[in-house]
C-alpha cells in the first residue's frame, strides 16, 4: 500500500525511532527516490523539538560531501513535519553490527574513518 504526501509516493517504512518514521519515497515529480522523515505529531508540539529538528535540516542543508545523505526540502503538511533526503540504498551501521557482531579492528576504523570523513569535509 502507497500513499502520497505532497509530491512524495511513500512506498514503505524504513525505520521507526522515539522522534518519527522514515519511509521510503518516490518524488513523482523528479523520479528521485528519497528517505522521508516525518516527526511525529505529538513530539512536534513541543517547540524546543520542534525547532532541534528544523535546525538539524538546516545543518544538514548546509553540507556536501559523498558521506552525507543531501537534505532536499523541508516542509509541513497539517501538523506532520517532513525532511526529504537522499535515499542511500545499503546496510545501516546498526545492522552491519547486528550481523556480524564484534568487527575486526580494521574493519571498524575503516567505518569511522568514512563517519569522519563526512564530518569534517575530508576526502
Amino acid at each position: 500500500m502507497s500513499w502520497n504526501v505532497k509530491n512524495y509516493q511513500i512506498h514503505h517504512t524504513l525505520g521507526k525511532g522515539g522522534m518519527g518514521t522514515v519511509y521510503y519515497a518516490v518524488d513523482a515529480q523528479l523520479h528521485r527516490e528519497v528517505a522521508l522523515k516525518c516527526l511525529r505529531p505529538e513530539v512536534a508540539n513541543n517547540p524546543g523539538v520542534l525547532e532541534r529538528f528544523r535546525k538539524e535540516a538546516q545543518a544538514q542543508a548546509k553540507l556536501n560531501h559523498p558521506n552525507i545523505a543531501q537534505i532536499w526540502e523541508f516542509f509541513q503538511v497539517g501538523n506532520e513535519h517532513y525532511l526529504a533526503m537522499e535515499f542511500i540504498d545499503g546496510p545501516t551501521l546498526s545492522r552491519v553490527l547486528r550481523e556480524k557482531g564484534r568487527l575486526p579492528y580494521e574493519e571498524a576504523a575503516g567505518y569511522a574513518i568514512e563517519m569522519l570523513r563526512g564530518q569534517f569535509g575530508r576526502s
